[in-house]
C-alpha cells in the first residue's frame, strides 16, 4: 500500500509541475516556455494518477463501506440499507 501511495504522490507532483510548464496565462510572470515535454508529462501523470487513485480507493473500500454501514445503523434513517 505504501508503494501505491508514493507512486500516487509522484504522479501528483508530475501533474503540478507539468501544469505550471504548460500554463501560458496563469503563470505568465515566470516566463517559462510552453513545450511538448510539459504536455507529454501532464498526459502521462494524469493517466497514472487516475489508475493509482482507483487502486488506492479500492484498497480502502472495505473500511469505507464498514463506516457507512455503521453510520446508517446508528442513525434513524431506516429507509436506506446497504447490502454487501
Amino acid at each position: 500500500m505504501l508503494v501505491i501511495d508514493i507512486a500516487l504522490f509522484i504522479a501528483m507532483l508530475g501533474m503540478m509541475i507539468s501544469s505550471v510548464i504548460i500554463s501560458s496565462d496563469v503563470f505568465a510572470f515566470l516566463n517559462i516556455p510552453t513545450s511538448s515535454f510539459g504536455r507529454n508529462l501532464h498526459m502521462v501523470s494524469t493517466a497514472w494518477s487516475f489508475v493509482l487513485m482507483a487502486m488506492h480507493v479500492g484498497l480502502h473500500l472495505n473500511a469505507i463501506v464498514y463506516k457507512i454501514k455503521n453510520k446508517l445503523k446508528s442513525s434513524n434513517f431506516n429507509m436506506f440499507h446497504i447490502y454487501c
